[in-house]
């Protein structure tokens, strides 16, 4: 086989190499922009840096850029926004964490959330004693999750004995919130489910007493 030859092969492998991310991303916002419109949702292939400053400071995306952010699907409620978007790269330093995995978002101003984090609790974690704030009337939450903020006294209020007993339910959720901002990751959820979840914390939130448990939720 001539150089020439090697040459253009080299050059070709590269290239397909190159478009390859592309092609993909280009296919899967063609996919969910259509699952968008069967949620009633608005689509945006990439996600607008207005809404990416909303993202700072959340512990769980601290590596993530706005290029590792796309297929942004959105709703927004009187003065509350919903958002579901896809995330890749980079990304949060869990290890429970995939590559490439969906975020709920929602912002409200009915929201007054401390700083908290809640991960899935794994082998590290109790064989470091990581600490963790627990609840006794709520045994199977404390002993599926690791839930850490501050201040605590908020956080505790925070978390009901409604809100406790919905998340006690799931094994993979991941949330972070603060202040009018909230994150829900559920890397086991497809988008319809994932929406769900996302509704009902923001509504186990706001009004706790007037939410009304899914006996049939979860994914235990």
């Amino acid at each position: 086989m001539s150089l020439e030859i090697t040459g253009a092969i080299i050059v070709g492998l590269a290239g397909l190499l190159i478009a390859t991310p592309f092609l993909v991303r280009r296919h899967l916002a063609v996919r969910e922009e259509a699952d968008a419109r069967k949620l009633g949702l608005s689509f945006q292939a990439r996600v607008p840096e207005d809404f990416f400053r909303h993202l700072a400071g959340f512990e769980l995306l601290e590596a993530t850029t706005a290029d590792d952010i796309f297929n942004i699907m959105f709703r927004t409620e009187q003065d509350r926004q919903f958002a579901v978007f896809t995330m890749e790269s980079g990304g949060p330093k869990r290890s429970h964490i995939t590559r490439k995995v969906r975020v709920f978002f929602a912002a409200s101003p009915a929201f007054d959330l401390p700083r908290f984090t809640l991960v899935p609790k794994n082998l590290t974690h109790r064989i470091e004693r990581t600490p963790d704030i627990n609840f006794r009337i709520n045994s199977t939450f404390s002993r599926r999750f690791l839930l850490q903020g501050e201040p605590e006294g908020k956080v505790r209020s925070l978390f009901s004995s409604r809100l406790l007993e919905y998340l006690s339910g799931y094994r993979e959720l991941t949330l972070e919130g603060r202040g009018n901002f909230l994150i829900v990751i559920d890397p086991r959820a497809k988008l319809p489910q994932l929406v769900r979840e996302g509704m009902e914390i923001v509504s186990l939130i706001e009004d706790p007493e007037g939410f009304s448990l899914d006996p049939e939720r979860g994914n235990i």
